[in-house]
């Protein structure tokens, strides 16, 4: 078989496809229905919680993360407030993050070293409580 009959290779497909940022991800509508949050990269490529009003373009970076990213959010049944998770360095310790969508003000819920918190629970009867554990 001659060379100018050797089928092609597919071309590759970049890895930026297969393992880069999506563009907008997770969206989840607020408990009062105001809200849309989702994840997407900032302007460095860093995965962040952004937020929409609902019928309006408004659309604004709620947090700021510099290193790895966030993945995984909640909203709270305060519809003020939202929970992040965000680890340190790839550590696996997550930490809950609390964040007022109008102030922007975030609030590590779990500041120990050393410690994974998860959430457990959030009770629509009281808004402004969650249950998590902590692990060593």
């Amino acid at each position: 078989m001659s060379s100018a009959q050797a089928p092609s290779l597919p071309t590759l497909i970049p890895r930026e496809i297969l393992f880069g940022n999506p563009e907008k991800t997770s969206p989840q509508l607020s408990p009062d229905g105001k809200y849309l949050a989702y994840i997407a990269p900032d302007e460095k490529n860093v995965l962040q919680v952004w937020l929409r009003t609902i019928g309006q373009e408004d659309d604004q970076i709620l947090t700021a993360d510099k290193k790895r990213g966030i993945r995984i959010f909640f909203w709270t049944y305060n519809a003020d407030q939202l929970i992040y998770m965000q680890d340190s360095d790839g550590d696996e310790n997550f930490h809950l993050h609390l964040v007022n969508i109008h102030s922007k003000i975030v609030r590590d819920l779990t500041p120990f070293q050393g410690v994974k918190a998860e959430l457990v629970e959030l009770e629509p009867k009281f808004p402004d409580d969650m249950h998590f554990t902590q692990m060593k």
